[in-house]
């Protein structure tokens, strides 16, 4: 990738919330994505809808997390927690993994997602393997996906997405190949671009958000299999 600009888009494929009814739209997929700040850097979660037959991914909400709120990331679970979306797969970066990092906490953000019962895909998010079965995390591959998508309208953005389209349009890469900076947004959808590229969103279920959770409930409230413990460790049912 040359120097310069690098989302020359002559007209943005902005569309309103509203223009598009995913919970009717046949074959349509999800996933959420995150791109996780520190300090002075924001963390981003964003939701894309894909259709995997039309190849058109839709960049349909961004939420931008900084001061008190992103320093303590249970603070911001919540999003993730909201019936409308609880459920979709969520996709991490691969240094979520690193205890402590984003937690100030011995735990990783991983897990920390997965004690709240995160629907986390188990693996960072990366790059598809190249021809000689290599993976990475190099950042122009996914962002030259997204220019070419931009360019077509296949990538469709939500005209409520201000942030990605301000730093999208003053996105560029110097002479020695380095992006610039702010990128939250954009790495974040980037990451759930990939997910949707390499097959990890899901299907939207066609539930309604009351009996996605009552869904959710129900299985972490099943008894358990005490069948093999010694009876002195089973459970006292009162009711037989």
């Amino acid at each position: 990738m040359g120097k310069g600009a690098v989302f020359q888009i002559r007209e943005w494929p902005l569309y309103q919330t509203g223009d598009y009814d995913f919970t009717r739209m046949p074959n349509i997929q999800r996933v959420i994505a995150l791109d996780l700040g520190l300090v002075n850097d924001k963390t981003v979660i964003s939701l894309m809808y894909w259709d995997p037959y039309e190849r058109t991914a839709f960049l349909h909400k961004q939420i931008c997390v900084q001061g008190i709120e992103e320093a303590v990331p249970s603070q911001y679970i919540n999003h993730l927690l909201r019936p409308v979306v609880f459920g979709t797969p969520i996709v991490l970066p691969a240094d979520a993994n690193t205890a402590g990092r984003y937690t100030m906490s011995s735990n990783s953000i991983r897990e920390l997602f997965e004690s709240y019962e995160l629907n986390v895909y188990h693996k960072a998010i990366m790059n598809p393997p190249d021809q000689e079965g290599r993976v990475t995390n190099h950042k122009s591959y996914g962002i030259n996906q997204m220019r070419q998508m931009l360019e077509v309208g296949s990538l469709m953005v939500n005209q409520n997405c201000t942030q990605f389209v301000s730093d999208a349009q003053n996105y560029y890469v110097d002479s020695q190949g380095r992006f610039s900076d702010p990128d939250d947004t954009i790495d974040s959808c980037r990451y759930a671009l990939l997910a949707c590229l390499q097959g990890i969103a899901e299907p939207w279920d066609n539930r309604t958000s009351q009996q996605r959770m009552m869904a959710a409930r129900d299985k972490y409230m099943k008894p358990r299999d005490e069948s093999n413990k010694a009876a002195i460790k089973k459970t006292y049912d009162p009711g037989g």
